[in-house]
């Protein structure tokens, strides 16, 4: 058994697992949506524009696929038992209701705009 193989069921066990990943869901998410803005436009101001209205949309933002593969990778469950009945956890309700993107997560995320496309685009420069 690898090391990671064996890493992970111990820091699931002490819940550091779930409080990372639900620490930068949003992060995480927020920035995958702006990768595909910026694989998709080759103008930069384009690119801008369309990343701004995502970044100023106050709507919840669902899971994305590559989220919810990292969620089982991690065994992140959608159910906490409880005595009577199994309440939803975090994630279920994230995949239910959308992921709400804090302020500071929008602001991080802008701040990178410049790195991001130059990273899809990596012959031309962001104007």
């Amino acid at each position: 058994m690898s090391r990671r193989e064996l890493l992970a069921p111990t820091l699931d066990k002490l819940g550091f697992l779930d409080a990372v990943f639900y620490e930068n869901m949003a992060y995480n998410l927020l920035l995958e949506k702006v990768e595909e803005l910026a694989r998709k436009y080759d103008s930069y101001a384009q690119f801008k524009k369309e990343a701004q209205k995502l970044l100023s949309s106050s709507e919840p933002v669902f899971p994305t696929p590559a989220l919810e593969a990292m969620a089982e990778e991690l065994r992140v469950g959608e159910g906490v038992p409880n005595f009577l009945f199994v309440a939803k956890s975090k994630w279920g309700e994230a995949k239910e209701r959308g992921i709400a993107i804090p302020e500071p997560v929008r602001r991080r995320v802008e701040d990178q705009l410049v790195v991001v496309w130059e990273s899809w685009h990596p012959n031309r420069r962001a104007e």
